[in-house]
């Protein structure tokens, strides 16, 4: 097929495709707005210390080696909260682990994060705040292949760091067994 007939079937769909959506001359494309940058007031401001953007670079307890990035944003309305979760690989090389959506569950009168994963399971938590800390403080545990996990985030009063601790418990066992103490750092806001 030569060069003019091919660009002439693409223009002749796209024009058809914008016609379809409604999308033409006296009905501008639909173009959404800039999100906000800051949480409406409401139980999520807890969490507006983690806004902006984080990386580890530590060990696993079995010395498996976590180089990671999360970006928390603003999400709809400022009604949420997004977090966008690259690792790295067993090679080095980076992709895009989790998307996590936390939302406030008025049934519940908690958090809940929604968590979407690289490999295709979602799971729902809640996150519970240690009301007794000095720094915001979430707790979560939800059940995991073989047992269950554990995790605790506090937030370092410098505003620089947050502590992450990770435990698992295997199935029937009384003890649990830590999996990770790191320290994720700002990078920016």
């Amino acid at each position: 097929m030569n060069r003019t007939r091919t660009a002439f079937l693409a223009f002749a769909a796209g024009a058809l495709l914008a016609g379809a959506f409604g999308f033409t001359a006296d009905k501008p494309a639909l173009v959404a707005p800039a999100r906000p940058v800051a949480l409406a007031e409401g139980p999520l401001t807890a969490y507006a210390p983690f806004l902006g953007v984080w990386e580890i670079e530590d060990a696993w307890a079995d010395g498996r080696p976590i180089r990671a990035r999360n970006v928390y944003e603003v999400g709809i309305g400022g009604k949420f909260i997004e977090a966008h979760t690259v690792a790295t690989d067993e090679q080095g090389k980076p992709y895009e682990r989790y998307h996590t959506v936390i939302a406030w569950d008025e049934d519940k009168q908690t958090a809940v994060s929604y968590g979407f994963t690289f490999d295709g399971t979602v799971g729902v938590v809640p996150l519970k705040h240690a009301e007794n800390a000095d720094t915001p403080t979430f707790n979560a545990a939800w059940a995991a292949e073989g047992g269950k996990l554990r995790q605790r985030v506090s937030f370092d009063p410098s505003g620089d760091t947050y502590r992450w601790q990770v435990w698992f418990r295997p199935e029937g066992a009384e003890d649990w067994q830590q999996l990770m103490d790191g320290d994720w750092h700002r990078v920016t806001d």
